[in-house]
């Protein structure tokens, strides 16, 4: 068993689908099965569509014999059945080796975007996670809004 692992559960708690844009390992790896319903084995690890009211499970761990702990990011982007909004929701997370805190964390990135911004949150449970081997459920929750548009002076 790795030294520093986390189990992760997005949950989308919205009312809009979710679909993939990437996965990154910036430290440690995924780990587990790929999960068999994906339809890209470039992303095995996660769906390609996560629906309103869906959620995903994936595992990081570190490296073998590395003594640094996983730390990545994955990134979906947020739908709307009448247009794309192209909000990015981005879940970074962090498990350090050492002694320091790991953190979980969801950010939206609305750059992609003219006209649409999601306004959203999210919660880490449990809120402080701590040991070795973590589990975490991280659950984003918000809603679409329009872009307020300045006026020429």
């Amino acid at each position: 068993m790795s030294a520093r692992s986390a189990t992760i559960t997005l949950v989308n708690h919205t009312d809009y689908d979710w679909a993939f844009k990437s996965a990154v390992d910036e430290h440690g790896k995924f780990d587990k099965k790929p999960d068999p319903h994906s339809d890209n084995a470039k992303h095995h690890y996660f769906p390609d569509h996560i629906p309103a009211q869906g959620a995903v499970t994936f595992f990081v761990c570190n490296r073998s014999g590395a003594m640094i702990g996983p730390q990545g990011v994955v990134e979906y982007y947020i739908l709307n059945d009448i247009k794309p909004i192209t909000t990015v929701m981005r879940c970074r997370f962090d498990h350090p080796y050492g002694s320091g805190d790991s953190y979980y964390i969801a950010e939206f990135d609305h750059t992609e975007d003219d006209h649409f911004e999601f306004l959203g949150q999210s919660s880490l449970e449990p809120t402080h996670p701590k040991g070795h081997h973590q589990t975490v459920t991280l659950t984003i929750s918000g809603k679409q809004l329009a872009k307020h548009q300045s006026k020429a002076s």
